[in-house]
């Protein structure tokens, strides 16, 4: 069974950044053109990793741990590529009243490029949520799709910077 605190799981995810920090928070002054632009390139980085991904050539890694010291599972796996470069990360979490999916995709150097949500409550919401990164860290921007059902208040999707790191530290 699959049983996450979302608050608790974002705050041990290593790399996660508290939205006060300055790599957490959009610059004030940016045109749409910029952010476009920006977004173009992150989404062709996305695009390259899912053709890798069909094409075999990012091999797939699964893990399921449990921490000693709750009775939480995680269940996640990973693409990597021929230099054992994480390109995508997936991470399955959830509570007794609502799941996520997440995907975490990086760049050949391994910066956190772009994340997806998808999420869902027993009350029937289901929302999907995007974020766009620079490779400074700088979010570019946040889109928040509600799909379905009533309003259920989600935890923003807390970044995962360093995918080799997280699991270390997951149980911190």
């Amino acid at each position: 069974m699959l049983r996450v605190f979302v608050l608790t799981f974002a705050s041990v995810v290593a790399g996660a950044m508290p939205a006060s920090s300055p790599a957490a928070r959009q610059p004030a002054a940016r045109t749409r053109a910029t952010i476009d632009s920006a977004t173009l390139e992150v989404r062709q980085i996305y695009r390259a990793i899912e053709a890798a991904i069909r094409a075999g050539a990012l091999r797939r890694v699964d893990t399921t741990f449990q921490c000693d010291s709750e009775a939480l599972d995680y269940q996640a796996h990973w693409y990597a590529d021929s230099r054992g470069v994480i390109r995508r990360l997936d991470l399955g979490v959830g509570t007794d009243d609502h799941a996520e999916q997440l995907s975490f995709y990086y760049d050949s150097k391994q910066r956190l490029r772009f994340a997806f949500a998808k999420r869902g409550a027993v009350v029937g919401t289901t929302q999907e949520e995007r974020a766009y990164y620079a490779p400074n860290r700088t979010l570019l921007a946040r889109r928040v799709n509600w799909i379905h059902g009533p309003h259920y208040q989600f935890a923003p999707l807390a970044p995962v910077w360093d995918p080799a790191a997280w699991r270390r530290a997951a149980c911190d």
